[in-house]
């Protein structure tokens, strides 16, 4: 299991601010993403994904309080806590 936790419109869409997810041995981030891109739905998945299936920049990815890039998709473990970080908007 891995811990989750979801900022602004990714916590909105959600409905949680954390949450948990099983992971298999080894998995890598963006498979674990693509899985909470299906379990959390569209309104979800196009915060993640633009419309051809590409990760957003935007979005702010933490493991265990360390800043991730997609692209270098990194191997998560058991106890582990993934930080999902989407854009504020402010005035």
């Amino acid at each position: 299991m891995i811990k989750l936790k979801f900022t602004a419109q990714l916590k909105e869409k959600t409905g949680l601010a954390v949450d948990q997810i099983e992971i298999t041995n080894g998995e890598k981030l963006q498979s674990i993403l693509k899985r909470l891109a299906d379990r959390y739905g569209k309104g979800f998945a196009t915060i993640l994904f633009d419309d051809t299936g590409n990760f957003r920049n935007s979005i702010l990815i933490a493991i265990n309080e360390y800043q991730e890039n997609y692209k270098d998709n990194p191997t998560l473990k058991n106890g582990d806590e993934l930080i999902l970080m989407s854009p504020i908007a402010g005035g």
